[in-house]
């Protein structure tokens, strides 16, 4: 959530501290609030402990970085877009262990 507020509010900031160029136009904004609104999905999943939610966030998130590898390898994006997939990466690695170990508790 606080990563869609920056990019909505700040995305001057934010961008070239990550080496990629502050876009003009409204996009990286309506990104933004598309994962402000993501991560307030989140938010309600857990309290109401949805684990299916969960469940299929994983393949999804494991495939950001392949995603993110390809539009680079097909020049779209530039080579800085590689390391914010490792977010993803091991977000989906710790989300996977969390649902192993909570299968195990129950």
């Amino acid at each position: 959530m606080g990563l869609g507020l920056t990019l909505v509010l700040f995305p001057g900031i934010l961008l070239p501290l990550l080496g990629l160029p502050v876009p003009t136009d409204v996009w990286i904004r309506v990104g933004g609030m598309m994962m402000f609104f993501m991560g307030c999905f989140d938010v309600l999943a857990a309290m109401e402990g949805w684990t299916a939610y969960f469940r299929m966030s994983v393949p999804l998130r494991l495939a950001v970085p392949l995603f993110f590898g390809a539009f680079v390898m097909a020049k779209w994006a530039p080579l800085a877009l590689i390391p914010m997939g490792f977010a993803d990466l091991f977000g989906a690695l710790w989300t996977m262990w969390a649902l192993r170990m909570d299968a195990a508790r129950t």
